[in-house]
């Protein structure tokens, strides 16, 4: 099995958010994190304003604070694939940490892979439900009550929130083709060292895309990812583990304020619930 000729579909879900926030997406099992973070953005149809982060088992994938004044730095997200994390944790699920102040949490579960089949076209939406909520709503508790309020006329929020919104928001509409046209324009990025692709570019992306959501969609299309990931790990038993891995040097990005930091840390704490996340 060759890495750059692996696909993996997974399910993303927003936590505790009602109604549900799904999307079901096929990725490249290479593709570098700092991309898997711009494929979920636009598949929800966030602003990519904020910081993000990966976490799995006790790993941490971000951009790293350049002057390291907030503790220990996540692994960069520029120098770490989606392989990484399946090599060094084995997790059956990733949380993507956006936004440290609304503290959105995007579970990802790692359904199937494929493997033997092509990764040009990809990353790929194969199906969405539930709108995006508003950036700056105040996370989960806050969409809540946004809902409440735009839904109800004689709520003391109603108007104020109504014109603070997007016009007039609906939590189960979603634009699909608007979501699908922004996923299909990262497979620009042709291959996933960063180099172009041009036969990419040369094919009708609407047809390409519809050609292969068909193919990934189909039943018994791919196998169960974790039996595989176990032969998988062990055939690359001399990888680094994620404590052993040198930390790569500091760049030039800024975190946001101490508070955001802060807010980080306590969601951090929270998602992994004092024992190592599955």
């Amino acid at each position: 099995m060759s890495l750059n000729t692996t696909a993996v579909r997974i399910k993303v879900t927003l936590k505790d958010v009602t109604p549900e926030v799904m999307r079901c997406l096929v990725v490249p099992l290479t593709l570098r994190l700092d991309r898997l973070h711009l494929t979920l953005q636009a598949a929800f149809g966030w602003t990519n304003s904020y910081l993000f982060e990966f976490l799995a088992g006790e790993g941490r994938w971000g951009i790293p604070d350049p002057d390291g004044d907030f503790g220990p730095q996540p692994i960069d997200a520029r120098k770490a694939r989606l392989s990484d994390i399946v090599h060094e944790t084995g997790a059956k699920t990733i949380h993507y940490l956006y936004d440290f102040g609304d503290s959105w949490d995007h579970v990802i579960k790692l359904e199937k892979w494929f493997d033997n089949t092509t990764t040009e076209g990809l990353p790929l939406l194969l199906e969405a439900a539930g709108r995006c909520p508003p950036e700056d709503v105040g996370g989960a508790s806050g969409y809540a009550e946004y809902l409440d309020a735009i839904s109800d006329p004689t709520h003391p929020e109603h108007e104020q929130m109504r014109l603070w919104g997007p016009e007039q928001f609906d939590p189960n509409v979603v634009d699909r083709k608007a979501l699908e046209a922004a996923v299909n324009a990262l497979s620009d990025f042709g291959s996933q060292d960063g180099t172009s692709c041009d036969q990419n570019r040369r094919q009708a992306p609407i047809e390409r895309a519809a050609a292969l959501r068909l193919r990934f969609n189909a039943e018994g299309r791919g196998i169960i990812l974790f039996h595989d990931a176990k032969a998988y790990r062990r055939d690359d038993a001399r990888r680094p583990t994620v404590a052993a891995r040198q930390r790569p040097s500091l760049r030039s990005h800024r975190s946001d304020c101490a508070a955001a930091e802060e807010c980080r840390y306590a969601l951090i704490r929270k998602c992994h619930g004092g024992r190592r996340m599955e």
